[in-house]
């Protein structure tokens, strides 16, 4: 009986104990400490993570415990990233549904070769701003949409996200100036070779290659004859860059790359420092031809009859 007696006095101590040391880690790291904290909370951030960022920030005793609080009230799927003020004063739960609803900024991303029309659908998609609108203020911007992962504040209208967007461009190109000033090319020739570069390539280690390519062709005054150009000129809502027909390459447009000599008039998208830097740091070759198989992997010929060769191999 005595056994019994103490077993079960032991069972009551320790669920005190557990539950005491629950309810201390539970609570604010600093009840009276009602300062604000600026917080970022990267996209894709899991629970741990987050619980690391917060505990390494001061705002949490145990990270353990906002996982086990996170979890208990079903918020895994809910904590949003973004910019967040919080408090030191906040217990974990009240920290994890701050971080569920009301982010002081949103993240953005811009991939590599979007063009503004993508741009602009983003844009309603996550702010719901005006596409037009966005459209008109960036006319004469393509290729200085900059592909990159914005905080962008709320509320923002276009004009102040483009704003972000040009002033991030103008950053990121920076370092680079040394060698535009050592190019022959105007800022408006790179950005339109780089943005061609950007959507016919499928890896970063294509991208000198393919520039010297094109640049080859330009100073011998060769038509550059790419499908994107074509593919820029077809573009659609819902449909942006469709796979070109035979037939297309006919089509009457300055953009049309196989019935005229030279670059396009302006970018046909945005361009990533990876395809800018491949225009001014081309790789020499002694090809003048590529194409990719139907797997995306690159095959490069120095004659046409290579070229043809490759076409009836990989591509018939």
């Amino acid at each position: 009986m005595r056994f019994w007696l103490a077993l079960l006095f032991s069972l009551v101590g320790f669920s005190f104990l557990a539950w005491s040391g629950f309810n201390y880690f539970n609570s604010p790291l600093s009840p009276q400490d009602h300062h604000q904290l600026s917080v970022v909370i990267k996209p894709g951030a899991n629970v741990s993570q987050i619980a690391q960022e917060l505990f390494q920030r001061h705002l949490l005793k145990s990270p353990l415990i906002f996982k086990l609080v996170v979890r208990f009230h079903h918020l895994d799927d809910k904590l949003q990233a973004g910019l967040f003020k919080l408090s030191p004063s906040q217990t974990p739960l009240e920290i994890a549904k701050t971080l569920t609803h009301g982010q002081l900024d949103r993240w953005l991303t811009i991939p590599e070769g979007y063009r503004r029309e993508q741009i602009a659908e983003l844009l309603a998609k996550n702010f719901s701003l005006s596409p037009a609108e966005f459209l008109n203020l960036t006319k004469g911007q393509e290729g200085k949409l900059f592909p990159d992962t914005y905080l962008i504040p709320l509320p923002a209208n276009p004009k102040q996200i483009i704003d972000i967007i040009l002033k991030n461009y103008y950053h990121r190109i920076k370092p680079l100036e040394p060698l535009i000033q050592q190019s022959t090319l105007t800022e408006n020739q790179l950005l339109t070779l780089a943005s061609i570069v950007e959507r016919e390539t499928l890896s970063d280690q294509e991208k000198p290659i393919v520039a010297g390519i094109l640049l080859k062709r330009l100073r011998h005054h060769w038509p550059l004859q790419v499908d994107a150009t074509i593919q820029y000129i077809l573009g659609k809502p819902g449909h942006w860059w469709p796979v070109p027909t035979l037939a297309d390459r006919h089509l009457q447009s300055p953009y049309n790359t196989y019935l005229h000599q030279g670059l396009p008039p302006t970018p046909i998208a945005n361009p990533g420092l990876v395809s800018i830097k491949a225009v001014l740091q081309p790789k020499t070759t002694p090809y003048w031809f590529y194409l990719h198989d139907h797997q995306g992997k690159i095959h490069y010929a120095t004659t046409s009859q290579q070229h043809q060769a490759n076409i009836n191999h990989y591509l018939k």
